[in-house]
């Protein structure tokens, strides 16, 4: 089972945040559209990732620990942003990485 990388997205916008409020204004996407994305995270992994339904959100012992692994998933995404945006467009040029979860294969 692939990890979905928008659901991941939307999970460490909202931890880095405390609120879903403000990650979802940071994202540019509706907080119920958020929200979805963090219900079906937890969902598929059946873990739960953050408590309390307020600012600031709390994160799990599972939360903080998945937090961890999308900081340094982000930040290697960003250094790979910045070594290609410095190419000169004849030796390469923007790569840009974008998933979803892997279609769902007939039964």
């Amino acid at each position: 089972m692939a990890v979905n990388f928008q659901q991941l997205r939307s999970f460490h916008a909202v931890a880095s945040d405390r609120s879903v409020t403000r990650a979802a204004n940071r994202l540019a996407i509706t907080q119920p559209t958020l929200s979805k994305q963090i219900k079906d995270l937890e969902a598929r992994y059946q873990v739960q990732l953050f408590t309390g339904s307020r600012p600031p959100l709390t994160l799990t012992a599972a939360g903080e620990a998945l937090f961890e692994k999308t900081r340094d998933l982000f930040q290697t995404s960003a250094d790979i942003e910045a070594l290609l945006g410095d190419t000169p467009p004849e030796e390469g040029g923007l790569l840009r990485i974008g998933t979803d979860s892997p279609p769902t294969p007939p039964t």
